[in-house]
Order: C-alpha cells, then sequence, then structure tokens
C-alpha cells in the first residue's frame, strides 16, 4: 500500500502518460485465439497508440484533445478510451467520464469492460465504490497508509436511442462508439461538445467505421480534414489491424487488383491472405462491403448509397492526390499594392490555394452563396484555371451574401479579373452579384434565355439552377471526369462529388453539404460555355481531337438539277472568273478537294475526278 505522497505523484506520472500504467495496471478480456490466456494487461497496441498520440499532441500543445477515428473493424480503440476513462476518473478527482453508444446493449457491453478494468485494478490502487447502479460506477477515495486520497470521481454510460442524460452535466472526458449509427447524431454531437470543457484536461473520441456518406460521422470526419472543428483525424486501415495476417497457404498467388495494393500500401502475404478471406467469408465477396467495414483508404470508406452521379473510383484516387498536394491557408488582402503581399496566411483562413495565379491564364469562379447564418449552409467559392483546366483554390465559410460578394470581388481581382459566375437560384446570389455590380467589377458570366413571347433572347447575369440546367451540371462534370477534362485539387471538393447521387431515374442531388460540388460543377459548366479570351473560340474539349476526324463524302448529284437552275450556276461562276460546268454531271468531291486552293471540274474530260454516274 502507498503513501498519501506516492500515489499523488503516481497520479501525476498517469496524467503526463498514462500508456506505462495501462500496460501494467489495466486487465482485459482476450479473444482467447489457440494458445491464448483469456485476460492480459493492456498492452497498447498500434491502432491504439495512434489515437493516443493525437490526443497527448494536442494536449502538450495547449488545445483541447479531440480526434475523430474512422477505423477497420475491431482495432481496439473502444478498449484504449475504456482504459482512458478508468485512468481519469483515478487520477483526477471531481472528474465525470461518460461512455455512449449507438445502441443500449453496445453502451452496457462498453460499461462492463470499464468494471472488468476497476476490478482487476492491483488492490493499493482499487479506490473505494460508493454505491452500485446499472449504469453508473462512483469512486470514492483510495485508502493509502498515513490517509486516503479523495476521489469523488463517477463514470456513466448512455445511448442515442436513450434520454440525453449528458444535459446539465461537466463531462470531462467522453467516448462515443460506432457514432456514423447514432439515430439523432447530430442532436446527440451538439450536447456533448457543450458539455466537455474547452481545456486541455477534457478529451472527446468520436470512433466508428464508416456508414455511408451524408450521416454526421462523415460530414464532421470531412470537417475535421479541412481543420474546420478543433479535432485532429486518425484513420486505421485493414493492414494496421493487430489480427490481419493468415498463414501463407501452398500456391497462393496474388491477383492484379490484389497485387497493386500489396505494392501501394506495403502489405505482406499473411495480410493479403486474411484480406481475401474475409472478403469471401464475411462480406460476401463483396468489395464494397469489404471496403465500408476493412477501409484501405480514407475515400474507400464512405460508400455511396444508390446510383452516384460521378465516377467514385476518379474522384477517390484525384483526392488521394490532392490529399498529398501542398496548400496555403490564408485570407486576401487587397489593399497591398504588391500582389505578392495581397495573400496574407492564416491559420483559420476560409481560402485555401493549390496553385498561384498567372498572368498568361484566364480563370472563372463559380459561387454557391448562402444566407450566411448560424447553422445554415456554407457559401463556397470555386477557383478554375481555365488553361490548366484545374480546380486550383477555394474558399468556404458563412458570410453574408453582401459579405461574400466583398470576397468574391477580391478573390475575382486576385486571378487577374476573373469571370465571376455566381448562382442566383433562390435570391441570395441576386444580392452578390449587385452588390458586385455597384462596386465596379465587371467580368461576369451573362446567362442567356429565349423570350418566348417578345422572340428575343435576354440576358441575365449569373449562373441559374432549373429543372432544364441542372442536368447540364451533373451531365457535364460526368463527362469531364470520366474522360479527365479536370483536375480538382481540393480533398473536401472531391469528397462532395462522391456523395452526389441520382434519387431518380432524372434527378441527381449533393448530400446536405454540397455548396463545394455546386461551385465547382458551375466553374466547370462557365467554362464550356464560355469563349477562351485568347483565341475567341469555345474550348476545345478531349472527344473533340482525340480521334481524327473522317473524312466525309460529299456527293452532289447534278443529274437532278433543272436547267434553269444549272444556268443560273454557271453564270454565277462566270462571274467569278470560273469555267462553266456546261452540261448536267453527276459527280463525287471530297471534302479535301472542296477545301483545295481552287479546286477546277473539267466536265469535258474523258473521266472527271469520281467517274461518271
Amino acid at each position: 500500500m502507498l503513501t498519501v505522497a506516492e500515489f499523488r505523484a503516481l497520479q501525476a506520472a498517469i496524467r503526463e502518460n498514462p500508456l506505462p500504467f495501462m500496460g501494467n495496471g489495466l486487465t482485459i478480456r482476450t479473444k482467447q485465439h489457440e494458445g491464448q490466456a483469456p485476460t492480459t494487461t493492456l498492452d497498447v497496441n498500434k491502432p491504439q497508440r495512434m489515437v493516443h498520440e493525437a490526443l497527448w499532441d494536442m494536449r502538450r500543445a495547449g488545445k483541447p484533445p479531440r480526434a475523430i477515428v474512422l477505423k477497420a473493424r475491431q482495432p481496439g480503440i473502444s478498449t484504449y478510451c475504456s482504459g482512458l476513462n478508468v485512468t481519469t476518473k483515478l487520477t483526477q478527482p471531481f472528474t465525470i467520464t461518460m461512455t455512449i453508444a449507438h445502441v443500449e446493449d453496445g453502451a452496457t457491453n462498453l460499461f462492463q469492460r470499464e468494471k472488468f478494468m476497476v476490478s482487476r485494478l492491483p488492490l493499493g490502487l482499487r479506490p473505494k465504490m460508493k454505491g452500485d447502479k446499472k449504469n453508473q460506477i462512483n469512486f470514492d477515495y483510495v485508502q493509502c497508509r498515513d490517509g486516503r486520497v479523495e476521489l469523488s470521481s463517477e463514470g456513466m454510460i448512455g445511448y442515442a436511442t436513450g434520454k440525453p442524460i449528458w444535459r446539465g452535466l461537466t463531462i470531462h472526458g467522453c467516448h462515443l462508439s460506432e457514432f456514423a449509427f447514432f439515430v439523432r447524431d447530430k442532436e446527440v454531437l451538439l450536447g456533448i461538445l457543450q458539455a466537455v470543457p474547452h481545456s486541455p484536461d477534457s478529451y472527446i473520441v468520436i470512433e466508428s467505421t464508416a456508414n455511408g456518406m451524408g450521416n454526421a460521422f462523415q460530414v464532421e470526419w470531412q470537417r475535421a480534414e479541412a481543420g474546420e472543428s478543433g479535432f485532429q483525424t486518425v484513420f486505421i486501415p485493414w493492414y494496421e489491424l493487430p489480427d490481419a495476417h493468415m498463414v501463407v497457404p501452398r500456391g497462393f498467388h496474388l491477383e492484379s487488383d490484389e497485387r497493386q495494393i500489396a505494392d501501394e500500401f506495403k502489405v505482406g502475404l499473411p495480410a493479403m491472405v486474411w484480406r481475401r478471406h474475409v472478403l469471401e467469408t464475411q462480406c460476401q465477396g463483396q468489395q464494397d462491403l469489404f471496403d465500408q467495414e476493412y477501409p484501405t483508404t480514407v475515400s474507400s470508406a464512405f460508400l455511396v448509397t444508390g446510383r452516384p452521379a460521378f465516377p467514385v473510383a476518379v474522384l477517390r484516387r484525384m483526392r488521394e492526390r490532392a490529399a498529398e498536394a501542398t496548400v496555403q491557408t490564408g485570407r486576401l488582402d487587397m489593399t497591398q499594392a504588391d500582389p505578392r503581399k495581397q495573400f496574407v496566411p492564416h491559420e483559420e483562413g476560409e481560402l485555401r490555394v493549390w496553385k498561384w495565379p498567372t498572368a498568361e491564364h484566364a480563370y472563372i469562379i463559380g459561387a454557391d452563396p448562402s444566407a450566411g447564418v448560424e447553422g445554415g449552409d456554407y457559401s463556397s467559392l470555386s477557383v478554375f484555371d481555365r488553361h490548366a483546366a484545374e480546380i486550383v483554390a477555394t474558399w468556404h465559410g458563412l458570410h453574408s451574401p453582401i459579405e461574400l460578394a466583398h470576397v468574391l470581388m477580391d478573390l475575382g481581382t486576385f486571378y487577374h479579373e476573373a469571370v465571376l459566375a455566381v448562382e442566383i437560384t433562390g435570391g441570395h446570389g441576386f444580392s452578390t452579384m449587385e452588390e458586385c455590380r455597384a462596386r465596379g467589377y465587371r467580368n461576369f458570366y451573362i446567362w442567356q434565355r429565349l423570350d418566348r413571347i417578345k422572340n428575343t433572347m435576354t440576358n441575365y447575369y449569373g449562373w441559374m439552377t432549373t429543372f432544364a440546367t441542372r442536368p447540364l451540371l451533373f451531365d457535364g462534370m460526368h463527362f469531364a471526369l470520366s474522360h479527365r477534362e479536370i483536375m480538382i485539387w481540393d480533398p473536401e471538393t472531391c469528397f462532395e462529388l462522391m456523395g452526389c447521387r441520382y434519387i431518380s431515374n432524372e434527378r441527381a442531388e449533393g448530400e446536405d453539404h454540397d455548396d463545394r460540388a455546386f461551385s465547382a460543377m458551375i466553374a466547370w459548366r462557365v467554362h464550356l460555355e464560355t469563349p477562351m479570351p485568347d483565341t475567341g473560340q469555345l474550348p476545345r474539349l478531349a472527344y473533340m481531337h482525340a480521334v481524327e476526324p473522317k473524312k466525309e463524302t460529299v456527293e452532289y448529284r447534278l443529274s437532278n438539277v433543272d436547267k434553269q437552275v444549272w444556268d443560273a450556276v454557271d453564270q454565277e461562276r462566270l462571274g467569278e472568273g470560273k469555267q462553266p460546268l456546261g452540261s448536267p454531271a453527276a459527280f463525287i468531291v471530297t471534302e479535301d478537294e472542296l477545301q483545295g486552293p481552287n479546286p477546277e471540274i473539267d466536265p469535258y474530260q474523258d473521266e472527271p475526278p469520281g467517274g461518271w454516274w
């Protein structure tokens, strides 16, 4: 038994780094594989260490530790969180920890795991308990040789379908298990974020396998990747699982797709044997199901339910490439005369730049405005380089339509008087457009529409998404992605495009947050409709020059022309100084011959070009 001073010193050491204590003082049940004892100490594995390092890096930086974990099945993250809850209650008096699962049985199982750890603590560290409730555990004090150390800490469980017991509490450590499967996911997360103090001594761990797109887990993962939420992302692929290996059978050979995975991610044969076995026996042989339960990459984890509007495989590869590119985050200060000083780096800036403006290039900015109110949609701007065919910068934030106009004008000026293509459906875009015009910006996309009453073309400033124009956005982007005509350097835009799907045979929709996707689609569509400034011609697309144009044969059946028309042709040729045809004839002329310097056909030859008809 320790003295009070020794116990307090131990508390401080565990708070500094709990991993040694977990590996020696916490006991867990095993999966009881062949030759494995039923219990063992919590020897932290690689996935658990990845989560721990993410939390402790933030704590050492003075930030509130927050981690969102996208994982393959059963890497042990829930076990690590249970151990973290126990050490927190043991070392930080007067604290509350909480575990919330998607269903009641799941929460109960996790809580039983925590109680098991407490019951197996070394005798000198085992706290005296106060009360015994089904959903609550109370640490009263730890008895030492020369006194007792008061703890008065509590552990609680909740579940997404139950009462919001976290309301009104101050929770110092929270674990949300399988968050992608929560029924009231947004409501639960909002409540927890208010209940946990914004302190380096607190922590929140959100962990889950993927469950499609559009739910709060996928949205929060996307926000965390963009640096918008204060959470650190931790991705645990299947090949990092401690049990992901099997004996390699004699004659085992990798298929071409398996060999590509093994080479790209440096995966050994025992793990590839395990992968094939799990794919065939636990995922019904369906690659999509395996990718959801045991993802190889982040992009492959979030499956799209329904028919995708865009080629998902292309977007996955594009997103992975974009995630490795260098990006600058900041804001614009257009009061600076020197263009090199107009971009001001800022960690929390809404503007992200992958490629700087080039004087020889032309740009279009697609804009999807919003009301800019808290809790509503975001506004989004996508900068498209017309010569490189790339989305080279994005802006994403909560601004009112008038505020957005100022940002849009600055961004347009920064990118050499870019064409502004503002989405005006819904009304907010009109305010943005008029503010830009009133302040003197002049380079706008003009949409022309046929006025059937006046039988004239009417000009509108901005892009209007209607029943007729919506397919132009989706079909145009689908073709561009399928034929590699566009590169999108923003991973979040790729993510949103992956979430777009057809809700009927005719109509495609994005997920809850699709503002980046729409601003990118608008920029691309306007690019297709707008002549290039250096040539005056519409952009040449891949399908226009991928195949050598077939030389068509044009046939002129002159024998069917009456004499009156024939004489008129002869008079016209005489007026041009050419020889008259003189008599009806039928012959074939290729377009090359027609486009020659001055092709002349002599009908009096014995054998005219192309032969007699």
